[in-house]
């Protein structure tokens, strides 16, 4: 309690007696949280959050954050406070404070809410046809993480990936080999970054090859 309280001893023996007082301060005033950060995916969800306190608390959310509210749906206990974090459909990661408050005793205790960006990856174009002759594969990607790529199994001796200048830009760079084989071939470029993935067909026709007592004189 916060409140002082004292009581006595008494001793006593036939006609002697002694008493003894003992005195007790109150508490201090105090709000404990259970954990000050949370870290939420993307998709959002509930956090909960503990408080133990020994003065009445409230609750205060940032007024200029709509993706975050209390839970009213949830039955609160006496000690723990629920709370909704929407979906982030954006590209950026976003955070808010949560304050626990007793302006009585000039009390807070802070919460902290980030929320992980929707990862993502933009691609120009989904596919890419090459004559039997190759050649160079350009093209830029828009993403807000950082990627790796993976060309496939089958296709990894006629695309090869030219490491010296893409990066930095986000744009990536591919040599695609000339095909001496009878028939067309396919292969694909996985390009991945967090929870996102995207995947690049690339098409390459056989090379025709021209009988000369098939040609007009």
């Amino acid at each position: 309690s916060r409140d002082k309280r004292q009581g006595t001893i008494t001793i006593s023996s036939g006609e002697l007696k002694e008493v003894v007082t003992i005195y007790q301060d109150g508490t201090k005033p105090t709000i404990v949280i259970s954990k000050n950060e949370y870290v939420i995916g993307s998709e959002g969800g509930s956090v909960a959050v503990e408080v133990k306190s020994n003065v009445d608390v409230s609750v205060e959310l940032p007024s200029d954050v709509e993706w975050l509210s209390e839970s009213t749906t949830r039955a609160l206990s006496t000690n723990t406070y629920y709370f909704d974090v929407a979906e982030n459909t954006g590209y950026d990661q976003r955070s808010a404070t949560i304050a626990f408050t007793n302006k009585a005793d000039n009390l807070t205790e802070e919460v902290t809410i980030t929320q992980m960006q929707k990862d993502t990856i933009v691609l120009a174009a989904s596919e890419y046809n090459f004559d039997a002759n190759g050649g160079e594969l350009d093209f830029e990607i828009q993403t807000n993480v950082d990627v790796t790529v993976t060309i496939s199994e089958d296709a990894a001796d006629w695309i090869q990936q030219v490491e010296t200048r893409a990066l930095e830009t986000k744009a990536l760079y591919f040599n695609v080999a000339a095909c001496s084989a009878e028939e067309d071939r396919e292969g694909t470029i996985t390009i991945s970054g967090g929870n996102a993935t995207q995947t690049i067909k690339v098409k390459q026709i056989a090379k025709v090859e021209i009988n000369p007592n098939d040609v007009p004189d």
